[in-house]
């Protein structure tokens, strides 16, 4: 039985980046909040 795991790899690799991102951004500033939702979302996902 095969069990396709690209979409959730996807989503981790999203994941990654946000949080990457998110680590370097400024938090006065509005990507900090967009990398900071993104990393929500895709943990989210990631648990369902």
């Amino acid at each position: 039985m095969y069990i396709d795991t690209t979409y959730f790899e996807r989503c981790i690799n999203t994941l990654k980046k946000a949080h990457s991102l998110l680590l370097n951004a400024d938090p006065e500033r509005i990507d900090y909040d967009m990398y900071r939702s993104a990393c929500i979302k895709e943990f989210e996902i990631i648990l369902e």
